[in-house]
């Protein structure tokens, strides 16, 4: 067999720690290979950390049998003056469950209704439910029943284990808990996979042995989810899990609960063909999870933007308002907006604006919002640099058309009332009373003003 120790140098400080903590512990330490630091502690005759663990040295009998399930395996390790993780091999090869979490709070208990928004929403299945639960400050089991809710899977770390040669050296060589600290995984994973391949416990020397299922449990695997099957004959699912897995048959899908959106096929086949939000609304669920299920059918997004009309006042904003901005204003495609800058060899916005002078020309000449079209900002924008330089708001001015039965109304009623009956301001009223030199109905006073 060829040895991992050619061309090997090893610290002084990781010398130092061998036989102090497992091998893969202390390869993880000093970032070499667990197979590198159980030969070099064997090329030594240093003995492993384990030592004092004699497999059959711990006789489990009735009496600590009982205490199984009863309280926590940590518990139960100090208690019995063991580790935990035999604790967890034994309570496995009898099919005890762990111990019950904390019962619900009593009757008449009524937590505050929790508010779920589309921001919210955008957070189930990122992580796991006890993460997104902390961070939003709420029981992680309401977080589950939304997510179930919306059809939205759980949150995987990582992909499908794939298993090396040092790492199937190893097991059953270490604690199951100090193979899954070191390669990342969970010790049921650890402990799945000897079942599988027949590999004696580290701590106790026994035979991995397949919880037992009855008869029609075991024909209903794969054909019930491993959740329904344990619920149906009184089971752990880690149990139906691990018969399911020995026997290689792969898991059915989840049956949707009675609060669950079902996709029909024609629902599904207007994924994509209209906005996510409008579709959200004509079925009555919420745009997370039209989202979620055009993206696990790898539909592309519904675009509604129009190509953009390039001008000189357009390419002039490029790169000193955000993409995101220019896109919202111009109703386009922000992709389009990126390209066309970066094709220019504009760089990305970074920082605060730099106004031009035929921009600032344009201030006060139109609505703030029309400037800000056009200039790419928001209204607001505009408003605070017009405000800034003193410069007064547009007024349009609309252009009063006298007929001879209005101006015959001049003077024979208040301004304010002809201009209400003509849809206009007094002033304009106002200022064609002066220019007729008519007095003022109100004063009677021959001042026209």
């Amino acid at each position: 067999m060829k040895s991992f120790m050619e061309g090997f140098k090893p610290s002084k400080a990781l010398l130092d720690d061998l036989g102090s903590m497992s091998d893969f512990k202390v390869a993880a330490k000093h970032q070499v290979r667990p197979v590198q630091v159980k030969e070099l502690r064997e090329e030594r005759k240093i003995p492993t950390v384990n030592q004092h663990i004699v497999r059959k040295q711990f006789e489990w009998r009735d009496k600590s049998n009982k205490l199984l399930g009863t309280m926590t395996d940590k518990a139960l390790a100090a208690k019995l003056r063991i580790t935990k993780s035999m604790v967890w091999e034994q309570r496995k090869r009898l099919g005890i469950a762990p111990v019950e979490p904390l019962p619900m709070p009593e009757a008449g208990y009524h937590p505050i209704k929790h508010e779920w928004n589309d921001r919210k929403d955008a957070l189930l299945g990122t992580d796991y439910d006890t993460v997104i639960g902390k961070r939003l400050g709420i029981n992680p089991l309401r977080v589950t029943y939304r997510r179930n809710q919306m059809g939205i899977e759980p949150y995987i770390r990582c992909d499908r284990i794939e298993w090396t040669d040092d790492m199937l050296e190893f097991l059953g060589e270490v604690p199951d808990v100090d193979f899954a600290d070191y390669y990342e995984i969970s010790p049921r994973t650890a402990y799945l996979k000897r079942v599988i391949l027949r590999i004696r416990s580290f701590e106790t020397g026994h035979m991995p042995k397949l919880p037992d299922l009855s008869p029609k449990a075991l024909v209903q695997l794969g054909i019930m989810n491993d959740v329904a099957i344990a619920a149906k004959f009184d089971t752990t699912r880690f149990a139906v899990r691990i018969n399911r897995e020995y026997r290689g048959i792969p898991i059915a899908p989840r049956e949707l609960g009675p609060n669950q959106f079902k996709w029909n096929k024609r629902d599904l086949a207007r994924i994509g063909k209209i906005p996510d939000k409008e579709l959200a609304l004509k079925l009555g669920v919420t745009r997370q999870q039209v989202t979620y299920k055009r993206r696990q059918l790898n539909i592309p997004v519904k675009q509604l933007s129009q190509p953009i009309e390039w001008d000189d006042l357009k390419l002039g904003q490029l790169g000193r308002t955000q993409d995101a901005m220019l896109a919202q204003m111009w109703k386009g495609a922000i992709g389009e907006i990126i390209a066309k800058r970066e094709s220019l060899g504009i760089k990305e916005y970074r920082g605060p604006r730099k106004w031009f002078k035929k921009e600032l020309k344009l201030l006060g000449t139109a609505s703030d919002e029309e400037v800000g079209i056009k200039v790419g900002i928001s209204a607001t924008a505009v408003r605070n640099k017009r405000n800034s330089l003193n410069i007064a708001p547009f007024k349009p001015v609309k252009k009063v058309k006298w007929s001879k039965k209005h101006l015959a109304m001049i003077g024979t009623m208040p301004d304010a009332e002809l201009a209400y009956i003509m849809k206009v301001h007094p002033s304009s009223v106002a200022k064609k009373r002066v220019e007729l030199k008519i007095k003022n109905v109100i004063s009677g006073m021959d001042s026209y003003r």
